[in-house]
């Protein structure tokens, strides 16, 4: 059985990347399956069936988690023989680990859900699957697969896609209060003032935080609104500094004059503050 291509069943059917492991753990054992053949009389014969089991790393928990578990469902009912096996761990811890056990033939998964240019480096040191031949670019977003190509050999594909940067409202609340989405920067700020003369509330904008990237969402949202994308391209490559006085501009005159106003909230960790805000808190 091409494990591979069975394997990208599961992909396809739900931008996080996923890399199928070279060194994996994949177990299976031999069962009986009785099948029919006529000849002159009917006979019984016994084919072996591989069964599998399958083990899958992601980051994903709670709601996310509930949902990919119904992709799981579908691939074992399109494979009887598989068995998948998730567990769930953050790319951050990931990082650390991988790359020791890689490098000592071992792996915790056969699948694992890591960033785009974790999966690229991984493939370029041999521990990943390539998946030339086995999916077709031309069925996805142009540039998507960029982040898992090195020297034209593709080693991961995308399960999500995320809209973001960007700010979420409730629009019960707007529709209480009044209130209507900004289309301009200066209706941006009167309405932060607004809502935090509003009773009860104690910041205009909740500051997600505890892992690190909530905040660096809201930062590279202004970033990439006043820089531009390529801007935020030339900072993850490193092309241009912090310091650099287009990126300062963009924290001095835009950033620090919203948190010096109040608007933001003291840090919280992320998926309460979602919580709180989903209940109107």
């Amino acid at each position: 059985m091409d494990v591979k291509k069975v394997l990208v069943g599961l992909f396809l059917v739900g931008v996080l990347g996923i890399a199928v492991v070279a060194s994996g753990c994949i177990g299976g054992q031999q069962t009986a399956t009785p099948t029919t053949v006529t000849q002159k009389e009917t006979v019984t014969e016994t084919k072996p069936v591989e069964q599998i089991t399958l083990k899958v790393i992601g980051p994903w928990s709670g709601a996310e988690l509930d949902a990919f578990m119904e992709v799981i469902k579908a691939f074992e009912a399109q494979h009887p023989n598989i068995k998948v096996e998730y567990k769930t761990y953050r790319a951050e811890d990931l990082s650390t680990i991988l790359p020791l056990q890689f490098e000592s033939g071992d792996t915790p998964a056969d699948v694992i859900a890591m960033w785009g240019w974790f999966i690229a480096e991984m493939g370029q040191k041999g521990h990943l699957m390539e998946f030339n031949g086995v999916i077709n670019p031309d069925e996805y977003v142009p540039g998507i697969l960029d982040t898992v190509t090195a020297d034209g050999k593709i080693y991961g594909v995308p399960f999500t896609a995320a809209a973001k940067p960007g700010f979420w409202y409730r629009k019960s609340f707007f529709e209480k209060y009044g209130l209507k989405p900004p289309e301009t920067w200066d209706e941006f700020v009167a309405l932060l003032e607004k809502i935090k003369q509003i009773p009860g509330v104690k910041a205009p904008i909740v500051s997600g935080d505890s892992v690190g990237w909530p905040l660096s969402d809201v930062t590279e949202h202004f970033i990439l609104t006043f820089g531009g994308k390529d801007l935020q391209l030339k900072l993850i490559n490193g092309e241009v500094k912090w310091e650099d006085p287009q990126v300062r501009s963009i924290f001095e005159q835009r950033l620090v004059p919203l948190l010096k106003a109040g608007y933001f909230s003291d840090p919280i960790e992320w998926t309460s503050a979602v919580d709180l805000w989903w209940k109107g808190d």
